[in-house]
């Protein structure tokens, strides 16, 4: 693929530097297989956008889209049907300019018609809807009182006054119902010292630390060595909450048992717990007591969901230890534990897309999953039983961030986006069909702006078919040359794709988003030596910095999760701070050149996500 040549006139010399691509060309024969890509990225003049402002691109009477227009996208995620199947309960997050912050509320949509409607009032996030198992009440997060932690709530479904059922220090995360309705599951932090919060308190001097941990910190979590993640249980009639595990192990993803008289978590309790990324399946009794382990310790696990008749549980997990670049696989396990074993393991791609649990068929027959697939994320559907082929159940071009299904089975909720618009929340039938789209939260603003969709070219190299896509500006000519920003997203195991991604469209750039090393949405143990180790990567761009005056041009190689500080900040900005962690967003990063960047993040690898579904929205500039 090649980009028009440059016109017969030049822009003037004095114009600020732009960055423009010229050429897309792939590698010579003798090349590894893994460098597919080259991609050259030469300075242009353009004297029709300087420093400081931002060019809009108007088409058929709409404008393209622009960073400031993300203060405007509503973000839909997390859909939970109702047990009857007759409303959603979903979350709407904002972007509040002024506050510097994300703002979220649930909202409530019938199945039978009718507009959308607020169902939270809270002032800052309001977060994880849950319903009850008999659809009388719905749990969820939230932040009420000015620094406060996410606590958990209870509140009539069909509104009223919210119960505050917990008030602890470290707040609550991963809330999830007994088969009863009578009591709620959760995980807390336990421990840790108390972090200044006032400038004065973090100016005083403190005692040293001391870290015997090498996982003893997590980027936007702070230290976590001495602050361990529990499972606790609370009943619904405000009575004080248990804690049901301790020790200095950081429990995830609990779960109920079907009969209600256990509770499933992940967690790393073996030796060797600090020197690998291993977990395993653990079960304590709802009334206390010491863990059993479930599995063996070969991989880390996460998410799991029991059948509905009690007697399998389906997980996620990557085989292998300090394996990193394998797919995620469906795996199940008999209940009381035993030999696990892999459902999805003919399908080569990866299962992992979304931090959802495995949703079980009412007759625990087969289980759904979200899969990466070649810049899509939709929903799977695989049997337990062998020799059954996975079918898929939810695609199209677009990326899935959260389903849920009601009691029988019977109806699926999904939020999704596409390259044209920003996700909402669709239903259809167990097996795909009879889908309606029940939101248009965005048609508003959608119908004011000309959005792009991403244009797919592939290249075969060693029998690998690699995916790379060109976001076009909002009224693209072809012959006309533009300049073009080259998006590097981080993880690195993520993908690019049909998803919504569309806020430099309106400014008369064009980006280039290539596969990366360590993408394993698709090929991800081909992609792998037989040794184990990961190759450097399907795409390694070749980049031409912007000639600097009286100095020659410099071609730059390097994988894009390898960029040093240095000589890569012309191409995306400074990758970190030395200390903290990125903004939450800046609408003014427009008025830097070439250095836009991608949030990415290796637990939360998802396209549709809700947190990589942010970032996305919101690259951030140093």
């Amino acid at each position: 693929m090649t980009v028009a040549p440059r016109s017969a006139s030049s822009p003037p010399a004095s114009s600020p530097a732009r960055v423009c691509a010229t050429s897309m060309t792939t590698t010579p024969s003798s090349a590894p297989p893994w460098s597919v890509i080259r991609v050259r990225i030469l300075s242009f003049l353009d004297s029709r956008a300087p420093r400081g402002q931002h060019r809009q691109t108007m088409i058929a009477g709409r404008r393209g889209m622009i960073p400031a227009d993300l203060t405007r996208v509503q973000l839909v995620t997390d859909p939970q049907l109702s047990p009857d199947g007759r409303r959603v309960a979903f979350v709407v997050t904002t972007l509040s300019e002024e506050r510097d912050e994300y703002l979220a509320n649930i909202w409530v949509v019938d199945l039978a018609g009718g507009a959308p409607r607020r169902f939270t009032a809270g002032p800052r996030r309001d977060l994880e809807p849950r319903w009850s198992p008999d659809g009388t009440r719905l749990a969820f997060l939230s932040e009420r009182a000015p620094k406060d932690k996410l606590q958990l709530y209870l509140m009539p479904a069909d509104g009223g006054e919210p119960a505050k059922l917990t008030a602890l220090d470290n707040g609550v995360t991963s809330v999830v119902w007994s088969p009863d309705g009578r009591r709620l599951a959760f995980l807390s932090p336990v421990g840790g010292e108390r972090e200044p919060e006032s400038e004065e308190e973090k100016r005083k001097s403190r005692p040293p630390r001391v870290i015997t941990s090498v996982k003893y910190r997590f980027n936007g979590e702070g230290f976590i060595y001495d602050r361990r993640p529990h499972v606790f249980v609370v009943g619904i009639d405000g009575s004080a909450p248990v804690q049901l595990t301790d020790g200095d192990f950081a429990d995830a993803d609990p779960v109920w048992a079907a009969d209600g008289e256990s509770i499933v978590f992940a967690s790393a309790r073996h030796a060797e717990r600090d020197d690998d990324d291993a977990s395993d399946l653990w079960r304590v009794a709802a009334k206390g007591g010491v863990p059993q382990r479930l599995t063996a310790t070969t991989g880390p696990v996460l998410l799991p969901s029991f059948s509905p008749d009690g007697r399998t549980i389906a997980y996620l997990t990557r085989p292998g230890l300090n394996v990193y670049g394998r797919n995620i696989q469906v795996f199940t396990v008999p209940s009381d534990g035993g030999d696990a074993a892999s459902i999805s393991s003919a399908l080569d791609r990866s299962c992992g897309a979304l931090h959802v649990r495995p949703l079980w068929s009412a007759d625990s027959r087969s289980v759904l999953v979200a899969v990466e697939d070649r810049g899509d994320c939709g929903l799977w559907q695989f049997p337990t039983q062998s020799g059954e082929a996975p079918a898929r159940v939810v695609g199209g071009g677009r990326a899935v961030n959260g389903f849920s299904a009601s009691a029988d089975g019977r109806l699926l909720s999904f939020a999704a986006s596409s390259p044209v618009a920003p996700a909402e929340v669709f239903v259809c039938r167990a097996d795909g069909h009879e889908e309606r789209q029940l939101t248009q939260l965005n048609k508003a603003w959608t119908d004011e702006v000309a959005l792009s969709s991403p244009e797919r070219f592939r290249f075969t190299r060693a029998g690998l078919e690699i995916d790379c896509w060109v976001m076009r500006p909002a009224g693209f000519v072809p012959g006309r040359r533009y300049p073009t920003l080259l998006c590097i997203h981080g993880g690195p195991h993520a993908q690019y794709g049909h998803v919504f991604f569309d806020e430099r469209v309106g400014g008369g750039e064009q980006t280039l988003e290539p596969r990366l090393a360590g993408e394993i949405t698709r090929l991800g143990d081909q992609l792998r030596r037989r040794d184990g180790r990961c190759r450097r990567g399907a795409a390694a761009p070749s980049v031409h910095r912007p000639r600097p005056p009286r100095r020659p041009r410099r071609e730059l190689r390097r994988v894009p999760h390898e960029l040093d500080r240095r000589a890569h900040r012309p191409l995306q900005g400074r990758l970190l701070r030395a200390r903290g962690e990125l903004p939450v967003h800046d609408v003014r990063h427009q008025r830097y050149r070439a250095q836009l960047q991608h949030g990415g993040d290796g637990r939360s690898a998802a396209v549709g996500g809700p947190g990589a579904l942010h970032r996305a929205l919101a690259p951030h500039v140093r």
